[in-house]
C-alpha cells in the first residue's frame, strides 16, 4: 500500500522543507512508515495490550491515518546510525507547523513515543489538502 497520491505529494513537500531549513544540519531524515493495512495497524496497536512491549498507539485497525495513506513516520540519522532521542525531532516538528499562502494548516506534528522514537505527520482531511 502506498501513500494517497496528495499525501506522496505533501510528504515530498515535507522532507524537502525539513532539508532546506538546515535545522538537522548533517543529520539524515528519512520516511521509515507510511501506509499500513489494518492487520499491520492491529499487531502495532496489540503491543503493550495483548503483546509484550510498550504501547506505541492509541489508534486501532481503522482509526489511524496510516490505513488511510494520508500518515507517515520519520527518522533521523547520524551517520547512519538512528537517533533514538534527539531534541532534532522537536526542531522538526516546529519547522512544519506552519500555515499555506491561505492560511490552511498543511498538517499536524506529533512525537510519538519512545518504541517507535519518530516523529508522525498526519494530514488533516479538513485541511482541504486531500
Amino acid at each position: 500500500m502506498t501513500l494517497h497520491p496528495k499525501a506522496q505529494e505533501l510528504a515530498r513537500k515535507f522532507m524537502d522543507s525539513v532539508k532546506e531549513s538546515g535545522v538537522l544540519g548533517n543529520v539524515v531524515i528519512k520516511i521509515i512508515s507510511g501506509s499500513r493495512t489494518y492487520k499491520e495497524q492491529a499487531e502495532i496497536f496489540a503491543q503493550g495490550r495483548t503483546k509484550p512491549g510498550q504501547i506505541v498507539t492509541k489508534a486501532g485497525p481503522g482509526h489511524s491515518n496510516h490505513n488511510f495513506g494520508i500518515a507517515w513516520d520519520v527518522g533521523l540519522f547520524d551517520d547512519g546510525d538512528f537517533l533514538e532521542d534527539s531534541p532534532l525531532y522537536k526542531k522538526v516538528g516546529k519547522s512544519e507547523r506552519r500555515r499555506d499562502s491561505n492560511g490552511v494548516a498543511t498538517g499536524h506534528l506529533s512525537r510519538m513515543n519512545r518504541t517507535f522514537k519518530s516523529v508522525m505527520l498526519a494530514l488533516s482531511l479538513i485541511s482541504g489538502k486531500i
